[in-house]
């Protein structure tokens, strides 16, 4: 399904690694539903770091510019903390569609002098990537409701059909129950006034 967020990640994270030429590319998507926050990190090159536990505060330390630095001291102090270990050259770029921080890209890279013209093309298709992602969200949102409307349809279909069964039961018991009323009214006609004679 080409508008799953996952797969939009992932068929994402190699071409912005080639983009900028790094070495390893971490990409941190964040979502606030109602009280439930979920979120997501996929990476490319930092395989052997553990998992880091997202944090809302990171998606504001950036704002919605991009940033770039040597290592880890030129970070936000909201992520300076988390990641630690950040010994390479980085560029963080946020994620960001129709006005609403979606989170960030953080590509880093050994040796690597990252250039404004490297960090205006990875703000460029980062954009892109935050505008399809929102999208990807709506599709599936719009899946949900025309699936549940499917169901519900169904339902009400299925409600119709039994409601005809039943006044199609209703209208054959009251057919056959008229001429048999009558029939059982004369054979107690019958019986009580005289003898059926043959």
């Amino acid at each position: 399904n080409s508008f799953d967020v996952r797969t939009l990640l992932e068929d994402a994270i190699s071409q912005l690694m080639l983009m900028a030429n790094a070495d390893g590319i971490r990409i941190f998507v964040f979502e606030t539903q109602n009280t439930s926050i979920s979120s997501m990190e996929l990476r490319r090159g930092y395989d052997d770091l553990p998992a880091t536990d997202i944090c809302p505060e990171w998606f504001d330390a950036f704002g919605i510019t991009a940033a770039y630095g040597n290592d880890s001291r030129d970070l936000p102090p909201e992520l300076a903390t988390a990641f630690p270990n950040l010994a390479d050259p980085w560029i963080a770029v946020p994620l960001l569609a129709y006005g609403k921080l979606l989170g960030f890209v953080l590509v880093a890279g050994k040796n690597c002098i990252f250039s404004s013209r490297t960090l205006m093309l990875l703000s460029t298709a980062c954009r892109q990537l935050a505008i399809s992602l929102e999208n990807a969200k709506l599709f599936g949102s719009i899946e949900r409701s025309y699936l549940k409307m499917v169901d519900t349809q169904e339902g009400s279909i299925q409600k119709e059909r039994l409601a005809a069964i039943g006044g199609l039961a209703a209208t054959l018991a009251h057919e056959i129950r008229n001429p048999l009323a009558t029939i059982l009214s004369s054979l107690s006609q019958v019986r009580k006034h005289g003898k059926i004679e043959g």
